[in-house]
Formats: C-alpha cells, sequence, structure tokens
C-alpha cells in the first residue's frame, strides 16, 4: 500500500478537470437548411477501444496506488489504503477463483471448492479494510497500520495462492486446443498477481512515484503490444496468443520492477 506521507511535507494533488457540458446547437429553420451533402446532427457514440484490453485486475492493482500518491490528509491516505485493499482484495479473488477452476479441470472439484471455501473464510477473518478513525491509544493512525496489516496479509495470500496455480497450471488439463487455452489464460492470472507482489515491493523501497508512472506507461501500452502479437485473428488460437503474450510481458517487465 502507498507509504504513509507526513501530512506537514506539501505534495501536489492535481485537481479533476471540469468538463464543460457541450452547448445544443441552434435549431435550423427549414429555410435554412441547404440541399444536398449536411453534417449529420445528434449523438455520437463513445469509440470502442482500438485493442482488446487485457491484464485489467493487474492495472487497477497499479490505478489504485496511483490515485493513493495524491492524498494529502490523513483521511485522504486511509481512503486511499482502503483502495489498495480492495485492489489486492480483487487480484486474490481472481486467482482463487481461477485455481478452483484449474483444479475442477482436472477432476478435482472437492479441492477446488475448498479453495473457495477457505478464501471465503479468509476474508472474514481479515475484515474489511477500515475508514478513517482516531484509536484512544494510537490516534488517528490507527486505520493506516491497520489497513496495511491487512494489506500484508492480502498479499501474502495472494503470492501462496499464485505459486499453486502455477503447480496446478504446469501442464495443460489435455490434448485438446481448449485446454491449451485455458492453460494460458491460468498463466496469464498468476502473472497479474506475481506482477502485483513485484510493484508494491518496488514501490514500498521508497515510495517513489515513478515506479507508478512507469508502470502506468506499460499498461497504457499493453493492448496494442498484445494485439500485435496476434496471428489467428478469429481462429481457435487467438485466446492462447492473447493470454500467452500479456502473461509474458507482465513477467518480464515485473523482472525490471
Amino acid at each position: 500500500m502507498p507509504k504513509i506521507q507526513n501530512v506537514s511535507t506539501p505534495l501536489t494533488a492535481r485537481a479533476p478537470t471540469a468538463h464543460a457540458a457541450p452547448k445544443k446547437a441552434a435549431a435550423q429553420a427549414p429555410s435554412q437548411v441547404s440541399k444536398g451533402w449536411a453534417a449529420k446532427t445528434g449523438t455520437v457514440a463513445a469509440k470502442a477501444p482500438r485493442y482488446p484490453e487485457v491484464a485489467t485486475t493487474a492495472k487497477a492493482f497499479v490505478d489504485a496506488y496511483a490515485k493513493g500518491s495524491k492524498a494529502i490528509s490523513q483521511m485522504d491516505m486511509v481512503a486511499s489504503s482502503q483502495g489498495t485493499n480492495k485492489a489486492a482484495d480483487a487480484l486474490l479473488t481472481r486467482v482463487a477463483t481461477e485455481l478452483a477452476s484449474q483444479l475442477s479441470d482436472r477432476g478435482q472439484d472437492a479441492a477446488g471448492a475448498k479453495v473457495l471455501k477457505d478464501l471465503d473464510g479468509f476474508m472474514k477473518k481479515v475484515g474489511p479494510a477500515k475508514s478513517y478513525y482516531v484509536d484512544p491509544e494510537r490516534g488517528s493512525m490507527a486505520s493506516l497500520e491497520d489497513n496495511g496489516d491487512r494489506m500484508t496479509k492480502v498479499m501474502n495470500q495472494l503470492a501462496r495462492l499464485s505459486a499453486q496455480l502455477g503447480k496446478v497450471n504446469a501442464e495443460p488439463a489435455g490434448e485438446y486446443q481448449q485446454a491449451y487455452n485455458r492453460q494460458a489464460g491460468g498463466m496469464l492470472v498468476q502473472a497479474e498477481a506475481d506482477f502485483a507482489g513485484a510493484f508494491m515491493k518496488a514501490y514500498d523501497v521508497n515510495a517513489d512515484d515513478a515506479v507508478i508512472t512507469k508502470a502506468q506507461t506499460f499498461f497504457k501500452a499493453l493492448p496494442r503490444n498484445v494485439d500485435s502479437q496476434v496471428e489467428s485473428r478469429g481462429g481457435t488460437l487467438e485466446p492462447l496468443e492473447r493470454a500467452g503474450g500479456a502473461a509474458t510481458a507482465l513477467n518480464d517487465f515485473a523482472k525490471k520492477l
């Protein structure tokens, strides 16, 4: 989670940009409308992303840190620690769900069900991230400390489940295309989890915002980079190529953090 900043140190927070509502075009009288070609009026639908998004859970983890890095007051810092915990929870749930699914693919339904049951028990034990409060003994830093401890537990559990997923998914569940695609998908889920752990460690060294900027730049380019490697567009190999390309890119980038 983001490092605790000294509130006496001035930090720069970017205020959200206000977007003015577009002015409605004045209605033209029939006599003013020229014949022939004319610009079409009406609502323009938002453009769909040019390249399919990938590794969105890991990207959300980085974005949560980016938002927290702009926190100024203790209340803002606590809110950001809730945000990073929420992003970590999403990664943990994603990995546990994938692990359970991969076990089920291999005929280990009971083991898969236990993974989800254990996840539910773990989440109940750690409880939700806490909002701002003042502890009689620890003062106003209590919630930050509690959320920091909680984040450590969640990330440790994430690392354990990611390692288990890697073992289960070391080989495809069968010798057919869907099994190969599923294996690649599992590798991407594991890569997202491992990336998050490497990113958190790199950032926590000295709360260097350059780490966040570097990661955001990477994720901005990732969809296009992955798309450029796809050769079987519309074919059965496309899911494998997209997941495999994204997993490789994440693993390579994590080593550079």
